[in-house]
């Protein structure tokens, strides 16, 4: 019996406010950051991924200050400006599930090391970020280049047991339903099963496509989740399009 695949929303927080982003380089307002959390609740995600895109030094307060005392019943996974150990405390303090890790990844594989020992591999979404073109599959980071091809970066993570899960984020479609581009998962094609999740320029008809890779664990969207309250509805509907053993039921609460 295969294992069901998950839904996921992303929450950008930039400057101290909840944001809708667009390809890493545009940000427009979005709604409270509470609010947006208790709807996404309501609606019984399988997950919330809940990302400080400032890249400032150290955990933002503020944003876990939001987050605490909401009682949510979605599993909740924090990243941004984790660097260490007492970061992660103060994450796990603040009701997160898991941790996304991104840079301490890239640039301090002792640190993420660390962060391993004290809460598994399991609990720990590496994000990789990459920019897609017909010729080329490449990492993108904020500074300097990675020479390396995004599949052995991923392949290293994985082997390192520094990482359950990866979300791949195609930087270029990210914030524009529709825009994914299909050269991803060939390019991620020889990860094991369950092991991606996928984000940036997912619509529809792109998320119920890769939802039955072998090496899916799960899509994520962001924006169109920000259209309506009944907005992750729909989209569980028109993503499992008539196999229900796709992704979990959804009931009332």
């Amino acid at each position: 019996m295969s294992v069901p695949k998950r839904l996921i929303a992303v929450l950008n927080w930039r400057g101290g406010a909840m944001v809708k982003s667009y390809r890493y380089s545009l940000w427009r307002p979005a709604m409270r950051l509470s609010a947006s959390l208790r709807v996404l609740d309501r609606w019984q995600l399988d997950e919330i991924v809940l990302l400080d895109i400032s890249r400032g030094e150290g955990v933002d307060e503020v944003l876990l200050d939001s987050v605490a005392g909401l009682d949510l019943t979605t599993p909740l996974a924090v990243g941004g400006g984790i660097r260490g150990r007492e970061d992660v405390e103060r994450v796990l303090e603040s009701g997160a599930d898991r941790i996304v890790l991104e840079s301490v990844l890239f640039d301090q594989p002792d640190a993420a090391r660390s962060i391993v020992d004290m809460v598994g591999r399991q609990a720990i979404i590496g994000s990789i970020p990459v920019t897609a073109s017909s010729e080329e599959i490449s990492v993108w980071r904020p500074v300097g280049n990675v020479s390396q091809p995004p599949l052995d970066v991923v392949r290293r993570w994985f082997d390192d047991g520094l990482v359950g899960e990866v979300m791949v984020t195609d930087v270029e479609a990210e914030g524009y339903s529709g825009r994914f581009s299909p050269n991803l998962p060939h390019t991620f094609a020889q990860l094991p099963p369950n092991s991606v999740i996928w984000f940036g320029g997912l619509g529809a008809a792109e998320g119920a496509r890769v939802l039955r890779l072998p090496i899916t664990a799960g899509v994520a969207f962001g924006n169109p989740l920000h259209h309506s309250e009944l907005a992750a509805v729909s989209l569980r509907s028109a993503l499992k399009k008539g196999d229900t053993s796709l992704l979990r039921g959804w009931s009332p609460a």
